[in-house]
């Protein structure tokens, strides 16, 4: 999460950047609450808690933020007038050739004409469409598109992000959609077996804005970072967390795994808009993968090893 945030600060800005355009009456030196940048601006829960410095001092918006805006609006207004449709289905048959070309199809194509003057005419097409990629494709990209349109757009798969923005070409999420809030602090459920007992425990789980909390028995409300390590652990602290109830009862599980799956299934759930269904269900899988590790852990283990 951490890692993408400048992506996320510009994804942010291009949806305030979007609301101003949709109300032009807004004015951008009046007071901004957190519930301006919730209903107005849709900053998801967590983008409120870790995101808003970025953008508001004093209950004001910054004057590099207005100044970007205005930079942005002008750009906007300015691409408007000069593109017209023949430009986008230009663009969009450049994308089709370079699919072809990809594909061995019609290899007789230049490729670098074929992305210059791709890149040339996503420029324009992008100060109108205003395109909200995802983060993880901008990071990938190694660099923010308005950082320098020409060579960011000088890449299939950068051209194909635009395509696909304006066109009905994959599912989008919209700009508006809040996201993940949809199953932010919902109560559910993970049953991870333990050889100690030999039987499922059933521990509770809530996503939350700063990671998971996790309760089972004695060990009620522990506030969790993404990856289920404890929010407050000490770097290289080992087993703290979601980990040191498992330790608790020796459970045996792929470590690195597991914390990759629940960062992973984390920022998932945060990024669409994932029912507490879907997610419980993926949490579920988890539980399924630590149990079977620990009951192979103990079945499987040489009969004169006797460690677990």
């Amino acid at each position: 999460m951490e890692s993408l945030r400048k992506e996320r600060v510009r994804n942010l800005t291009f949806h305030i950047l979007k609301y101003i355009i949709e109300n032009s009456s807004f004015n951008v030196n009046k007071e901004i609450t957190n519930e301006d940048l919730k209903t107005k601006f849709y900053f998801k829960q967590s983008d409120v808690l870790n995101y808003s410095s970025e953008f508001i001092d004093n209950n004001r918006f910054k004057e590099n933020v207005k100044n970007t805006l205005s930079e942005y609006i002008a750009l906007h207004q300015r691409y408007k007038e000069e593109i017209d449709e023949s430009q986008v289905e230009d663009f969009k048959l450049i994308y089709k050739k370079l699919v072809d070309y990809y594909a061995n199809i019609n290899k007789t194509e230049d490729l670098q004409l074929l992305l210059s003057q791709g890149a040339v005419l996503a420029e324009k097409i992008h100060w109108i469409s205003l395109p909200i990629f995802k983060e993880v494709y901008m990071s990938n990209a190694g660099m923010l598109p308005e950082d320098n349109l020409e060579e960011y757009y000088h890449h299939f798969h950068t051209i194909e992000d635009l395509y696909r923005e304006i066109t009905n070409d994959v599912k989008k999420v919209h700009w508006k959609s809040v996201q993940g809030d949809i199953n932010l602090n919902k109560k559910m459920k993970m049953k991870i077996y333990t050889n100690r007992w030999g039987h499922h425990d059933v521990y509770t789980v809530k996503r939350t804005t700063e990671g998971w909390v996790f309760s089972f028995n004695s060990y009620q409300d522990i506030k969790c970072k993404v990856n289920g390590e404890s929010l407050h652990s000490i770097t290289n602290e080992e087993d703290t967390g979601f980990y040191a109830i498992l330790r608790h009862d020796s459970v045996q599980y792929p470590k690195d795994g597991v914390r990759h799956a629940l960062e992973t299934l984390w920022e998932e759930a945060d990024s669409t808009e994932m029912s507490t269904e879907v997610l419980e269900k993926k949490l579920h899988e988890i539980a399924v993968w630590i149990s079977e590790v620990e009951k192979a852990t103990h079945k499987y283990q040489p009969s004169w090893c006797g460690y677990y």
